[in-house]
């Protein structure tokens, strides 16, 4: 499906219609919307994937459910993919697609009730693609009731559209469309939300690029959680030796043909020269470490990216925090970024999100704004040291959620975060 190809457009169509140079990503939407016309939330995620400079096409299908098994020519029992992904592939069993988004609700399989697996389910139709999958969330609630609410997706959305798609390993996104009055006949559709539609188009713009970057290319930041902000507490997690963790990454990484270079013995030593370097605890921070710190953010660059922010986004951290740049960990006119390089690898330290409060209420309360100290770091890290990812370690505590109104800079992606 595409709204500028005949009805009865098939794959050649299809190619025709796009450009092989470019990277290229399907829309799967429920053959019922297109029965219907209910696609003005395709149209949409159509329009604004091209207009981020990828091919797009729609595919729609009554399931994403796997098929029964069958006999082939031989008499042998084969599994059939859902007939969406077979379309996605070409004669030679490769993908078509570089990303897919996907609309579609719940999981591919059945979950099991005596167990935390799923019975019935075969991961074949998206091992063949072995592409990214986004889930766009279709809601089925209005819009109103979404953003006045403080959790975001009603507990409905969130089990259809999050908590069981994540089961086969997609990727959630943002919600981009809510049911709404078309015209005065009662009618309702699914009327598309544009900037979270941008949100989503653009971060399938980035994992196409991605996918199509060599390794040796890709700029990779690695987050260790700080949620206290004492060095103690660098990379904490329950049953996760975090540094030790890291290096097997690094070697993995390397093998791979990922530029990575100075790596420190062992985990111990490279949480030792974090520490030494820069860390945000105030009992061992100095001076000196603060001016010599791998990432700063001058006061007027942070001018800039602060008046970008919405207006009471602004507003927010302006109560809470005071005056941008702030107080937190600025030095010299420069807010100092914590943190290691090595080569196209570079390992940060989450700031602490909050100073000067009960730190129960820093971590626990959802509507606490960031500080500037906070935001300066993400933003210096896609505009400044222009990381292709980021992968948090640790338990992460980060200030949007997927199920929520987040509209930060950051989209969730598994194994981390990939920039919108």
């Amino acid at each position: 499906y595409h709204p500028n190809l005949p009805v009865n457009a098939d794959i050649l169509d299809w190619q025709r219609h796009t450009d092989p140079t470019k990277p290229t990503t399907a829309v799967l939407f429920y053959r019922s919307h297109w029965l219907s016309g209910n696609t003005a939330f395709v149209d949409a995620l159509l329009e604004s994937l091209e207009a981020q400079g990828l091919n797009a096409i729609g595919v729609f299908s009554a399931s994403l459910r796997q098929h029964t098994p069958h006999d082939n020519v031989n008499g042998e029992a084969v599994e059939r993919f859902p007939v969406a992904f077979s379309l996605l592939l070409n004669r030679n069993g490769l993908p078509l697609v570089d990303v897919l988004v996907n609309t579609i609700s719940f999981a591919m399989g059945d979950v099991n009730p005596n167990g935390a697996t799923l019975s019935t389910w075969s991961a074949a139709g998206l091992e063949a693609l072995n592409v990214p999958v986004l889930q766009a969330i279709t809601s089925g609630a209005t819009r109103w009731s979404w953003e006045g609410a403080s959790r975001g997706l009603n507990p409905l959305d969130t089990a259809m559209n999050v908590a069981m798609p994540e089961f086969d390993g997609r990727i959630i996104t943002v919600p981009v469309s809510f049911k709404a009055p078309q015209g005065d006949n009662g009618i309702v559709h699914y009327e598309p939300v544009p900037d979270r539609v941008r949100q989503v188009a653009k971060q399938a713009a980035r994992l196409a690029v991605l996918r199509r970057k060599p390794n040796h290319e890709k700029r990779i930041a690695f987050m260790l959680t700080n949620s206290t902000g004492k060095a103690q507490s660098i990379g904490s997690a329950v049953g996760l030796d975090a540094p030790a963790s890291l290096m097997h990454v690094f070697a993995a990484m390397q093998q791979a043909g990922y530029h990575i270079e100075n790596l420190p013995p062992d985990g111990d030593t490279l949480m030792q020269n974090l520490i030494d370097r820069c860390s945000y605890d105030e009992i061992v921070l100095t001076e000196a470490q603060l001016a010599n710190t791998v990432g700063q953010v001058p006061a007027e660059t942070y001018q800039g990216y602060f008046d970008t922010l919405p207006k009471n986004q602004q507003s927010g951290m302006a109560r809470q925090w005071g005056a941008a740049p702030g107080e937190a960990y600025v030095h010299e006119d420069h807010i100092a970024l914590a943190g290691l390089e090595f080569g196209n690898v570079f390992v940060g330290l989450q700031p602490p999100r909050g100073y000067g409060m009960d730190p129960d209420e820093i971590y626990h309360t959802p509507a606490l704004p960031p500080p500037h100290n906070y935001h300066a770091l993400y933003r210096w890290l896609r505009d400044e040291w222009q990381a292709d990812a980021i992968c948090s370690y640790g338990q992460a505590r980060h200030p949007r959620m997927a199920t929520g109104q987040g509209r930060g800079t950051l989209s969730g992606v598994l194994p981390g975060y990939i920039f919108g």
